[in-house]
């Protein structure tokens, strides 16, 4: 007769609040000094008036230590997909008005936006 291990039931995962999935095409950060605040929203242009509508819908605060991780883990999903779908290009329009300016083309790879961006303020970026 062959021995079976016993196992313990694993406790079902639960949440208190039913959990929600919202799409964002905005986001906004506020830097402290204890942590990252970002508010995600849904921007879009009125077709009836051309009036740009912005509507935030989720805050997220993160410790700069959970901050740093999820710049790690963001690098490692983009370097995946991309390597599997090619380079996704970074628009002009995702920069200040200000930097717009010295962007003569309309999208940048990620190594030029990041040269841009340590140029501009002098500060290391990821892959330095």
């Amino acid at each position: 007769m062959a021995e079976h291990e016993a196992t313990e039931p694993q406790p079902e995962a639960r949440h208190s609040e039913p959990l929600t999935f919202k799409y964002a095409n905005t986001v906004q950060y506020i830097s402290g000094l204890w942590d990252l605040k970002m508010v995600f929203g849904d921007a879009h242009v009125d077709l009836t008036t051309g009036e740009a509508i912005h509507r935030p819908h989720t805050g997220i605060t993160l410790s700069w230590e959970q901050a740093k991780v999820a710049l790690m883990f963001f690098l490692i999903n983009v370097a995946v997909y991309e390597k599997d779908r090619g380079e996704i290009k970074i628009p002009k329009l995702a920069f200040s008005p200000e930097l717009q300016e010295r962007i003569s083309k309309p999208y940048l790879s990620f190594e030029e936006a990041m040269r841009m961006i340590r140029e501009t303020f002098g500060v290391a970026v990821p892959g330095d």
